[in-house]
């Protein structure tokens, strides 16, 4: 089952354009990777899936429910954490967003040990090929690739 849809995801500050039109889906339960390198927009990504900045374009469907616009505090944002470096705690967490790898390789097990949909933006996927069920690689704010 899906569990969460970002179309055409845009978002800019200022002149600069940190996002130009993201698009990719995510399954429940599974790990996907945001990848590129520094300044790609994959912390704006996650960014806006938590609510913590709204998007100036494009969509954001929650468990069926169209979040785009909603405060982080919102009960249709519920169930979205965007956690701290290392913390595999999560309680009543369906979709946690892990920024810069996050030491995912002590925390994704134990989400996913949990049926927890994990999003994490990495620079590399070197160290999360063996974790990850996807791949979303980002460049220059736009979607350039996906796949297993």
């Amino acid at each position: 089952m899906r569990l969460l849809e970002v179309v055409g995801l845009a978002k800019r500050f200022g002149p600069r354009e940190a996002l130009a039109g993201v698009s990719f889906t995510v399954e429940e339960g599974h790990v996907v990777a945001l990848v590129g390198p520094a300044g790609v927009g994959k912390s704006t990504c996650l960014d806006c899936i938590a609510g913590t900045l709204v998007p100036d374009g494009g969509r954001i469907v929650f468990d069926g429910r169209d979040i785009t616009r909603e405060p982080p505090d919102r009960p249709d944002r519920r169930g979205i954490l965007r956690s701290p470096p290392g913390a595999s705690s999560a309680p009543g967490a369906r979709l946690v967003l892990l920024d810069d790898g996050a030491d995912a390789a002590a925390t994704v097990p134990a989400l996913r040990a949990r049926g927890v949909t994990v999003i994490i933006a990495a620079r590399r996927l070197e160290s999360l090929r063996d974790l990850v069920d996807g791949v979303v690689v980002l460049d220059h704010g736009r979607a350039v690739a996906a796949g297993r």
